[in-house]
């Protein structure tokens, strides 16, 4: 098993190996860490809510972690991640993009950005400042096209 990256939240972080596990550690305040539970963790610990999915890619956040399959599913853990206003504390499949294939994920503080296979862009959650690029601060909990 090779690490082939390795990505940084506020107090946490998470581990991708070449057979796709995903691995994290630290402070799981939020449900970032994907364990189910909130507690710490002082020794990388597989999220064993990704079992059966080859994991390609991680990102992570303050308050919220993501991770995409080989198929181009996007999972996601922690404080208002799930593309709603709600959270998990074990990844959960994104609804929103059931039908659409996600390449790449970026996490901002308070908000994410999806790239798909069709070159589209989608973001959501706060929009601060217009880190959305919306043209508007207002919050967005479910994913719009850019």
């Amino acid at each position: 098993m090779q690490v082939v990256q390795v990505v940084a939240g506020h107090h946490h972080t998470l581990v991708l190996t070449d057979d796709g596990e995903v691995w994290s550690f630290g402070r799981g305040r939020n449900g970032v860490l994907g364990h189910g539970e909130e507690g710490s963790m002082s020794e990388p610990r597989k999220i064993l809510g990704l079992n059966g999915k080859k994991i390609i890619s991680i990102a992570t956040s303050a308050i919220h972690s993501a991770a995409i399959d080989e198929k181009g599913g996007l999972y996601t853990c922690g404080s208002k991640a799930l593309g709603y206003d709600g959270s998990s504390s074990s990844p959960k499949s994104v609804d929103y993009f059931r039908s659409i294939q996600i390449t790449q994920i970026a996490c901002g503080n308070n908000h994410t950005l999806a790239l798909s296979s069709d070159n589209k862009i989608y973001v959501w959650g706060n929009s601060e400042e217009g880190a959305l690029g919306l043209g508007t601060q207002k919050t967005s909990p479910q994913p719009q096209h850019l």
